[in-house]
């Protein structure tokens, strides 16, 4: 894996427009190293703080946290089984403000332009499975339940992909169509990290977010977060678990959802 990584790190630096030299090397130290999470932040925006303008070191940010996303999709160990990327961000994160000619530059506990690369997550086809976009989105979940992401923006994300998932389709599991199962096989896995990496998170959000109320789901309540709506994933995500209709993944992605739903609402009292 190491060698992989190496070579997927050198082709990112090759690319025109990718991250630094100083930026792979940085991730490289850690992921296959174990260099400490505060001096790999140091290395890693080390190109930023050596920029004379505050232009030059934002114009350094969009490669920076592409790479990390990139590593996030192909080498899911790295935030999965191991916080390392979680980690780093965490200690970015906790940086202290760039100050270029007396004007801040870079205001690291905003992880400026980190969320608006993540625009093609969010413009895929609903209906093609992509196992890197489950990966990112697991990790995106991750930063959410660490309180590294504005919660209210990615709450949105949660409702669309929650609703996408099992808020579709018939209320019959027996009548389910062709597109049907295809909408279930590929986004109940997304929906999976959503409540796995940041359930509590969402446990404990009971807003409209300023959210209409979808039109084409069979959730009947009110737009946003609400124990009803929760107790009405569950159930679709439990008849999910006894189709055989779906795939055997699909069941156990589902299967996965209920088991920690069950568990968050146990850790509440209920």
């Amino acid at each position: 894996m190491a060698q992989n990584l190496k070579a997927f790190l050198d082709k990112q630096v090759a690319d025109r427009w990718g991250p630094s030299k100083n930026e792979a090397n940085a991730i490289s130290a850690l992921l296959l190293d174990s260099l400490e999470y505060d001096e790999t932040a140091r290395h890693f925006i080390a190109d930023c703080t050596a920029a004379r303008t505050p232009s030059e070191a934002r114009g350094h940010l969009p490669p920076m946290w592409k790479l990390v996303e990139n590593i996030a999709r192909k080498y899911p160990e790295h935030h999965k089984k191991a916080p390392q990327l979680v980690g780093l961000l965490d200690s970015v994160h906790g940086l202290p403000d760039l100050v270029i000619r007396d004007e801040t530059a870079v205001k690291w506990s905003d992880l400026p332009f980190l969320v608006e690369g993540w625009d093609q997550i969010y413009n895929r086809p609903e209906n093609q499975h992509s196992e890197e976009n489950v990966f990112a989105i697991a990790f995106i979940a991750k930063l959410l339940s660490a309180q590294l992401l504005p919660r209210d923006e990615f709450l949105r994300w949660v409702d669309l992909d929650m609703c996408t998932a099992l808020e579709r389709g018939p209320e019959d599991p027996s009548a389910l169509k062709k597109d049907d199962l295809v909408l279930l096989n590929v986004n109940v896995p997304i929906a999976a990290q959503w409540i796995q990496q940041a359930g509590s998170v969402i446990w404990n959000c009971e807003s409209d977010l300023g959210l209409s109320k979808r039109q084409d789901g069979l959730w009947q309540g009110n737009a946003g977060f609400s124990y009803g709506r929760w107790k009405f994933w569950k159930e679709r995500a439990t008849w999910v678990t006894q189709s055989k209709l779906v795939s055997p993944r699909t069941r156990d992605f589902a299967k996965e959802m209920v088991e920690e739903m069950t568990s968050i609402e146990k850790q509440d009292g209920l």
